[in-house]
């Protein structure tokens, strides 16, 4: 169900005309985050890693990033924050990072060029979940597994 509904956020992104693939340089990963109101997120990260241009994007993001044939847009990166929200009913957003309101969420640091919304922002973080076409999620635990076995139904 998860993976479904990761997949189908990625389709209505590029659909709504956003630049966004599942693939170990752009989008491959997304964090389950519990809200003060008790909600369930999960915040994906879009253009994970560009490659490396001294004029467009000359920001080393180390390993990960060699042999990136991801090219760096701004435009591409100010939306790349992504969020699925788990409530009454799904419900995705891609964020724009230049809005006043979001941008008062991501440090200083973290704005242009990399437009980075850290999870913790949005409440606690619960789990880091990995996903690529024909591989099965992979999960790495955040919190107590009993606080994640509790929000189970909501995902």
């Amino acid at each position: 169900m998860l993976k479904d509904i990761i997949f189908s956020t990625v389709a209505a992104a590029r659909s709504a005309g956003l630049s966004v693939e599942v693939n170990r340089f752009d989008l491959f990963h997304g964090h389950v985050v519990q809200r003060r109101n008790g909600d369930i997120v999960l915040l994906l990260h879009a253009s994970e890693y560009p490659a490396r241009n001294l004029e467009s994007f000359p920001v080393n993001l180390g390993y990960c990033q060699i042999d990136s044939p991801l090219e760096y847009h701004s435009a591409t990166m100010q939306f790349r924050n992504l969020l699925v929200l788990f409530s009454d009913r799904v419900r995705a957003f891609a964020l724009d990072a230049e809005a006043d309101t979001v941008k008062a969420l991501i440090p200083e640091y973290a704005r242009k060029p990399v437009y980075v919304l850290y999870e913790d922002t949005l409440g606690e973080p619960l789990a880091d979940v990995y996903f690529l076409p024909e591989k099965p999620l992979g999960w790495v635990f955040r919190s107590s597994k009993r606080a994640l076995r509790a929000q189970r139904s909501k995902l």
